[in-house]
């Protein structure tokens, strides 16, 4: 498994990169609250990865990544960003993970859609809302 740190410097720098939005360390206590992104990632290791936005940090990243006003982004907006986001930190953990592995495109929705159960748990907050990172594995990884 991934050590909390390492999700908790992927989901940091891809944030701070690509969207100039800083987020820290906080409890974990993610909630089915939110905007759910969730990836598959399929292989010598199998789980997936959901990203769990609040609905304050979906606004701001779609506002960051297109950059567009708040009044301007719209719910297919927040849905495509939170899946692009998905996708950035999804790979970036598959390239930790044992070869070979396929990631799947990304499933947006408002609650945990895939039905999994969450054994790992990050949860990252700044002024611009909060993120949970939650990881499922299947079968014996």
């Amino acid at each position: 498994m991934i050590d909390d740190e390492i999700i908790d410097q992927i989901a940091q720098g891809v944030f701070q990169i690509m969207l100039e939005i800083e987020l820290v360390r906080g409890e974990n206590t993610v909630t089915s609250d939110g905007l759910w992104a969730t990836i598959r990632i399929d292989g010598a290791w199998s789980g997936s990865v959901a990203l769990v936005f609040s609905a304050e940090l979906a606004r701001n990243a779609a506002c960051r990544m297109l950059k567009l006003s708040p009044d301007e982004v719209t719910d297919a907006d927040e849905l495509e960003v939170a899946a692009e986001l998905a996708n950035m930190i999804g790979g970036n953990l598959k390239s930790l993970l044992p070869s070979p592995s396929q990631l799947s495109l990304p499933v947006v929705s408002l609650q945990n859609a895939s039905g999994s159960e969450y054994s790992q748990i990050a949860s990252l907050s700044g002024f611009e809302g909060s993120l949970g990172v939650c990881i499922a594995t299947n079968g014996a990884n």
